[in-house]
């Protein structure tokens, strides 16, 4: 991994200060074939309903305030994609895609450790704000690392764009009519072709954005929006108006923002 030398490099391991990440549940969200679990966007008070750690202190999403946040040189997440076949379930609370086992990992390598890619889905609203602005979806890359079983999100705000984006008719053409089932695909994608031109980023240690709300996981998310059409948003909201968290608060963390090194002149 190319890193930028020199600066502070933030990010807190899981296993040292919080809630372990290495439980066996769900990476938001859930085993590929399971039921729907019993919670809903209706009430999101689920530390009420029997999902204590939804309470905790260190939940995801955030509303990031850029002035107030940490502005240094971060380690460039190193993006370790190539074409899979998918698979696609509607598991009731998002549009999920995992990849459809080829032997082709896809992965990232951020500080110095490799999180595979698990699964992606989306949100609508989004669920991170900047500065109190809330874009109209949001897509979560889902990573783990197999050894330690820490947890990597990427999240991606969504903005509204002039034309349809390739990669998401790829997505949305194999939506399942019917949910709780998970159905594979032919379909080759790549992750490369989603993510946005610069890779700086906002992190802080945060949580599942769903029950079981599980926390120390690293958040990257990304500064530069990616763009769907307005018939690509209104296709996805549709069938999920409203699978959105509620701002947690912050409650002292720190959200790092990255920068562009300066270049010293001659």
């Amino acid at each position: 991994m190319k890193l930028r030398q020199g600066y502070l490099l933030p990010i807190i391991a899981c296993s040292l200060l919080f809630a372990s990440c290495t439980n066996n549940e769900p990476l938001e969200n859930h085993s590929k074939a399971a039921a729907p679990a019993h919670w809903d966007y209706t009430n999101t008070d689920w530390a009420g309903e029997g999902y204590s750690e939804c309470g905790g202190m260190i939940q995801s999403p955030i509303n990031i305030a850029t002035a107030s946040t940490i502005k240094t040189v971060l380690p460039d997440v190193k993006f370790n994609y190539s074409d899979f076949p998918i698979s696609i379930i509607d598991n009731g609370h998002s549009i999920q895609v995992n990849p459809n086992a080829n032997g082709t990992k896809n992965t990232i390598t951020y500080n110095g450790n490799v999180y595979e890619l698990k699964q992606f889905h989306f949100h609508a609203a989004a669920e991170h704000r900047i500065d109190r602005v809330q874009p109209p979806m949001e897509l979560h890359l889902v990573h783990k690392n197999e050894q330690s079983g820490a947890i990597v999100v990427i999240g991606l705000l969504i903005e509204e764009g002039p034309t349809d984006n390739p990669f998401i008719d790829k997505v949305w053409k194999n939506i399942p009519q019917e949910k709780g089932k998970e159905v594979a695909t032919t379909d080759n994608i790549n992750m490369n072709d989603i993510l946005p031109a610069s890779k700086l980023y906002y992190t802080y240690t945060g949580s599942l954005t769903i029950p079981p709300c599980s926390q120390g996981l690293n958040w990257i998310v990304m500064k530069e929006k990616i763009k769907l059409s307005a018939a690509q948003i209104h296709k996805f909201t549709a069938i999920y108006s409203n699978n959105t968290r509620v701002v947690q608060p912050l409650n002292n963390r720190l959200v790092y923002e990255d920068i562009e090194p300066v270049v010293k002149k001659k």
